[in-house]
């Protein structure tokens, strides 16, 4: 597991804790480690880029310097059936923040989060649990933001599907703000 560049506490009841590292491979699996050989919850996982990314049904999520790539790994007091809303409930969370910035997105079901105007898909959630006798253990919220990003630095056929937020809106967002 690499090392964590910075270990951060924070006043959140859910998250008190925040890992941020340079770079690994992927966020959730990250969260994931720490859950199951320290037996640890309610902290996040910061990169500045991912190697490893990872998007819905297994695909690679590209994630280069400039973009939000964060997990959460909580245990929510949620019933098992209502699990489904989590990407969803998640993304309209992060609509509402980045409204605080002046940016309107819109939400396709399941965890996609696009720009109104021309539809591109700026961001995802990836929602992953472990449930044993029908109780939640853990539940790991995998967010990716492309916010300061340029388009090149996305591979060519993805950079007809994607956009940023900063080709979108020309501004830069400080990415601490979105943490």
């Amino acid at each position: 597991m690499p090392s964590s560049i910075k270990e951060i506490q924070t006043t959140s009841k859910l998250c008190p804790k925040v890992y941020r590292y340079t770079e690994l491979g992927s966020t959730n699996n990250i969260a994931r480690q720490i859950i199951e050989n320290e037996d640890q919850i309610g902290f996040a996982i910061v990169a500045e880029t991912q190697t490893a990314g990872q998007g819905q049904g297994g695909r690679f999520w590209e994630s280069p310097r400039g973009g939000l790539w964060i997990s959460l790994a909580i245990k929510p007091s949620i019933e098992l059936p209502y699990l489904g809303m989590i990407p969803i409930l998640s993304a309209v969370g992060i609509a509402n923040a980045l409204e605080t910035f002046d940016i309107e997105v819109m939400l396709k079901w399941p965890n996609d989060i696009l720009i109104p105007r021309n539809l591109r898909k700026v961001g995802g959630i990836l929602a992953e649990g472990k449930v044993t006798q029908l109780s939640l253990d853990y539940l790991i919220i995998g967010v990716g933001i492309n916010v300061n990003n340029t388009i090149e630095q996305f591979s060519l056929p993805l950079q007809e599907e994607i956009t940023t937020l900063f080709e979108e809106f020309q501004k830069k967002i400080n990415l601490d703000n979105l943490t």
